[in-house]
This record gives structure tokens, sequence and C-alpha cells, in this order.
């Protein structure tokens, strides 16, 4: 997993509070994936985050990704 600095936590909790909903979600699931492997652990852990919320954020990253390259191979960009 990346090391973060104190100040790059405070900023991804502070981010993650002024956020609602999809946003959140989505903003959650980033960080995570910028964490790289362990990063769904540590943020449990250390900035008591929900497994679930993360997981539906990747999911809707995902499929953002998918109905865009969908779009572009239909020509519709």
């Amino acid at each position: 997993m990346r090391e973060i600095t104190k100040a790059e936590e405070e900023l991804y909790k502070e981010t993650a509070k002024i956020l609602k909903g999809t946003e959140r979600r989505v903003f959650m699931a980033r960080v995570v994936k910028i964490l790289g492997h362990g990063g769904q652990y540590y943020v449990e852990r250390e900035f008591h985050w929900n497994h679930e919320t993360i997981k539906k954020g990747a999911t809707l990253t995902q499929l953002r990704h998918q109905i865009f390259n969908k779009a572009l191979f239909h020509g519709l960009f």
C-alpha cells in the first residue's frame, strides 16, 4: 500500500464528509484505488469508511466506464 501523509489523510476525510451520495461513494473508491493493495482495509480501519459504501462506489465507477466506452464505440462522442 502506498504511504500517505497526515495532510493527505485529513484531506481525504474532510472531502468525504463534504460530498454526498454518488459523488462520495465514487471518491471513496478512487482513494482506495490510489492507495493500492490493502487500501480498502486501511481506510476501513483508519477512516472508519464502510466497505459496502466503497464497493458501491467502485461498481459505479466501473459502470460509468462501460457506458462511456459503449458510447465511444457507437460514435456518440
